[in-house]
């Protein structure tokens, strides 16, 4: 029988994730406190969604027979397929975690570029943790990725204002940031008017980054 290995490795890197975590003042662990003021547009969301999905049950048991509208329990499903397609706290916090191994794996935290967008990164998990996805502007702003990555995507080439465009070693990145900044939602998903208003609140953020200095 095969011994169990012992997972090194792994405690190596929850180790050295708690060292950074420590010289940084971040924790991955924050309270509601501080994220004030988005509790209750989380708890409407929530609201919302459980109304939606009762909605969707509803045309469920309208398919299965009972004299409907057909227009509108497709309607419903519609929406509903949508927000299916959407990743919840829990996946986003998960793609977090699994990027923030990768890096601190690779070194990137001992790299001052890459030892910001580390910081970053856990910023952002604090706060999915704490109250989930951010609704407002200033927690919007405190939890963007794209001042910290912007430049280097145009120094390589990469329109990243783009919604086709190919992110290349970016790619990551910009897919965490555009889910953290929309609910959940995937670039790929995103309406013309949703992917303009995400761009145009960037490039607000990066003006905030570089006046506060």
């Amino acid at each position: 029988m095969q011994a169990a290995k012992t997972p090194n490795a792994d405690m190596r890197h929850v180790a050295r994730r708690f060292r950074f975590c420590a010289r940084k003042n971040v924790s991955g662990l924050r309270g509601v406190k501080d994220w004030a003021g988005l509790t209750l547009g989380l708890g409407l969301g929530l609201a919302a969604s459980g109304i939606l999905m009762l909605g969707l049950r509803l045309a469920s048991s309208l398919r299965a027979g009972k004299r409907h509208d057909p227009d509108a329990t497709d309607a419903v499903a519609s929406v509903g397929l949508e927000l299916s397609l959407m990743k919840t706290v829990a996946e986003v916090v998960a793609m977090l975690r699994q990027e923030l191994k990768t890096a601190i794996d690779n070194g990137l935290d001992t790299d001052r570029v890459g030892n910001i967008r580390v910081r970053q990164l856990l910023i952002m998990e604090d706060c999915l943790i704490a109250i989930g996805f951010p609704t407002n502007s200033d927690h919007k702003g405190k939890t963007s990725l794209v001042p910290y990555i912007f430049q280097e995507a145009n120094y390589d080439g990469i329109s990243w204002t783009d919604k086709d465009e190919d992110l290349s070693h970016l790619s990551a990145y910009f897919e965490l940031d555009f889910m953290v900044q929309n609910e959940g939602k995937e670039r790929k998903e995103a309406t013309a008017e949703e992917f303009e208003q995400y761009c145009n609140q960037s490039l607000e953020f990066i003006d905030r980054k570089q006046a506060a200095g």
